[in-house]
């Protein structure tokens, strides 16, 4: 498992994962990727094997996701560098610098988990983001934090940007709609229910 690598061409080429050992993706080496795919597109590792979708509308869509994906992404990104030079100050008497560097510390320890729990078992099906989901609200900080940062520092010069940001948020929406709805369809015909 490699943890200091991020595939996006590969993912981009592969849009799923596989369980074959010889033929798989390049990005089923990279903790990051498997993270990011599993995070974004519920057709990237389908299971049970019943429920694998491989049509090149659905691989289509994950593709779109994995690109729209990239922008709030960043955000988070950003917004952790934000809350970490937050963290130096935390200790004052401002209370809300004190929270943000509380929820960087709590994204950090269950992305911690998750890294260590790779590590140990050095398997790509260990790495899921359901060991980072009770950081949500830590994810949901940051983004903010992100967002608002980026848009200090866009918005003065190009205030169209907005409206780009917005537009890619919404898109990226309406593609996670998409994905669940064909998940849900793919089921209601596995079971029977139409």
């Amino acid at each position: 498992m490699v943890f200091f690598t991020f595939k996006l061409a590969g993912l981009l080429i592969e849009p799923q994962i596989n369980r074959d050992n010889k033929n798989y993706p390049l990005h089923r080496t990279s903790f990051w990727t498997i993270l990011y795919g599993r995070s974004n597109f519920i057709q990237y590792n389908p299971w049970p094997l019943s429920w694998v979708n491989d049509n090149r509308w659905v691989r289509m869509l994950g593709r779109l996701i994995f690109v729209l994906a990239l922008l709030p992404t960043l955000m988070m990104l950003v917004g952790t560098i934000v809350g970490l030079k937050n963290i130096q100050s935390s200790f004052d008497s401002n209370v809300s610098k004190s929270l943000i560097g509380l929820f960087i510390l709590l994204l950090f320890a269950y992305l911690g988990f998750a890294i260590l729990y790779a590590m140990e078992y050095r398997i790509y099906t260990v790495i899921k983001t359901i060991f980072i989901y009770p950081a949500i609200i830590s994810l949901g900080v940051v983004f903010m934090l992100g967002y608002e940062w980026i848009k200090e520092m866009t918005l003065p010069k190009m205030p169209a940007m907005n409206i780009v940001y917005r537009m890619g948020i919404y898109a990226l929406l309406i593609a996670y709609g998409v994905d669940i709805s064909i998940l849900v369809f793919q089921l209601a015909i596995i079971r029977g229910w139409q």
